[in-house]
């Protein structure tokens, strides 16, 4: 479903790829600072054009492959171990219904000391409108519904890039602001760039206009800033991981070091 979502919606003429073009800019920063070649890349996912001629630019890579329809809909990876220099996952990887999965499958197909690289949305995205919903949907019906997809938390990241047998995983983040006339306006941008809601929990009737007039509500009195707009916020998670290899730096051993702490912190005393 993600998948096809997220096609449909790169294909439209007002696709808005502001975040696009600012994750795009940022990974091909990161591919830049490292001192390395890497000839077989694979982007999996639904890719924006922006990012693909961003990586691709950057002289680090070969040839790119973009691979659309692997891990978001069918969450398998047709490639033999050890086949891949580089694999860099845009945005939709972490709403896959198996992350762990899918991320054994990437350091798989990954040769020994290759990069995995991605960006993912955190947990903090949509956090606004997520909680103004709870609240319409209590006020409303008594309960709640599944309305925001849940997004992953970046210490959980880089847990399961561990898990997946990565090595030397870096995971950092960096939220954004963004702003918009009103909270129809937001879901509107959220349904052009492919990103609806997912859940196979999600209510499944047309929500009413009362209850629309209420998240409106809601959202204004609680995010909305002097001039009127409203808030969103936007967590991007930018992961770094190798498929391990023997060159690779290694923590030591316990019980290796050759000082103690307490003799390195003693001062002398006059």
């Amino acid at each position: 479903m993600i998948g096809r979502r997220r096609a449909r919606a790169l294909a439209a003429a007002d696709y808005p790829n502001f975040l696009d073009e600012l994750i795009a800019n940022e990974l091909a920063s990161r591919l830049e600072l490292i001192e390395r070649q890497f000839e077989k890349t694979l982007v999996v996912g639904q890719a924006a054009p922006v990012l693909l001629d961003a990586i691709g630019q950057t002289a680090k890579v070969g040839p790119v492959v973009s691979y659309n329809n692997v891990v978001h809909d069918c969450e398998w990876l047709p490639f033999k171990d050890n086949s891949l220099d580089c694999v860099i996952a845009p945005p939709g990887l972490e709403l896959v219904n198996d992350l762990p999965g899918a991320l054994i499958q990437i350091n798989r197909a990954l040769k020994p000391d290759g990069l995995f690289l991605s960006a993912m949305y955190g947990g903090q995205t949509l956090a606004e409108l997520r909680h103004v919903w709870l609240l319409a949907d209590e006020e409303i019906t008594g309960g709640a519904s599944p309305r925001v997809a849940p997004f992953i938390d970046v210490r959980q990241a880089g847990n399961l890039l561990q898990r997946a047998g990565f090595a030397l995983p870096v995971a950092d983040t960096d939220v954004l602001t963004v702003r918009y006339d009103n909270v129809l306006a937001l879901m509107a941008e959220i349904k052009k760039m492919g990103f609806a809601n997912p859940l196979s929990g999600r209510a499944k009737m047309f929500s009413s206009r009362r209850i629309i007039g209420l998240v409106d509500e809601y959202y204004k009195d609680l995010f909305s800033d002097d001039d009127g707009r409203v808030r969103a916020s936007v967590e991007i998670i930018y992961l770094t991981a190798w498929c391990p290899h023997e060159s690779q730096q290694k923590p030591l051993k316990p019980g290796s070091a050759q000082k103690r702490l307490a003799d390195m912190l003693t001062t002398e005393k006059d």
